[in-house]
């Protein structure tokens, strides 16, 4: 048995809903794991993970996508 870290964008995703079935396949300039049906982000892997492909995470543990970041003008 294996343990999977996978983290949610606290935005467009705080319910951490994650379908892999209806996952869009990765392309340029856009996080693996945006699914196609309802534009909710997560990515499978750790905080320095989430960080490498764009991510924020905030010292009051929020995690915010590429995606919402620019969005919202997050730092």
């Amino acid at each position: 048995m294996s343990i999977r870290t996978i983290i949610f964008c606290d935005i467009c995703n705080p319910r951490g809903i994650k379908t892999t079935e209806f996952r869009r396949a990765h392309r340029e300039n856009e996080p693996a794991g945006r699914r196609i049906t309802e534009n909710r982000s997560w990515i499978e892997g750790g905080i320095a993970d989430a960080v490498e492909n764009g991510w924020l995470c905030t010292a009051e543990d929020q995690h915010i996508c590429p995606i919402c970041r620019t969005r919202h003008a997050c730092p």
